[in-house]
């Protein structure tokens, strides 16, 4: 059964092992990749000078509510080069996304990215949080037509191919990410 969570509900989360019926760490993180809009891990510890990130690669996760998380076992628990490339804070969940300028296709700023909301499963985020104010709504992956750090550009509906309304929006979008 799929069930999806939003990101922000995880953190803090206990995580599990089964084999040795024990906890193992707590979620500090999510390790998000952009690219295929899906969780790759959870982060576990930062690590620091002397010791490396540790990860639960999101493929060694049994089972995921909003109370637990389940792991296989404490071996679940690796460095972050062994499940990663090397992290950079744009591959944590929150400094990709929370702050990002949400803008539709026609040029109208809807707010920023707050938050993911993945399937528990497979990872993969299929809706984002857009907050302006105290308004708050979701919106599709399939919306987004172009994404950076500093901005998102999502089609309302269907695109509307070629007006003169989507240049100027993508000139606002390349102002944006050349800040």
């Amino acid at each position: 059964m799929c069930m999806l969570l939003k990101g922000s509900d995880i953190i803090g989360l206990k995580i599990i092992s089964m084999k040795e019926n024990k906890e193992i760490g707590q979620v500090k993180d999510i390790i998000y990749d952009p690219k295929k809009n899906k969780v790759i891990a959870l982060l576990v510890s930062e690590g620091d000078v002397l010791t490396e990130p540790k990860l639960i690669p999101f493929s060694e996760i049994k089972e995921m509510t909003k109370e637990t998380i389940l792991v296989k076992s404490s071996q679940s628990l690796k460095q972050s080069s062994k499940v990663v490339k090397p992290i950079s804070t744009s591959d944590h969940a929150d400094a990709y996304l929370r702050g990002t300028i949400i803008i539709t296709e026609e040029g109208k700023e809807l707010g920023k990215e707050n938050d993911i909301i993945f399937d528990t499963k497979s990872g993969q985020v299929q809706q984002f949080e857009v907050r302006q104010g105290n308004i708050t709504h979701r919106v599709k992956i399939a919306n987004i037509i172009t994404s950076s750090e500093t901005a998102t550009i999502i089609k309302p509906g269907e695109p509307k191919q070629g007006s003169e309304e989507n240049s100027g929006i993508i000139q606002k979008f390349k102002q944006l990410i050349s800040q």
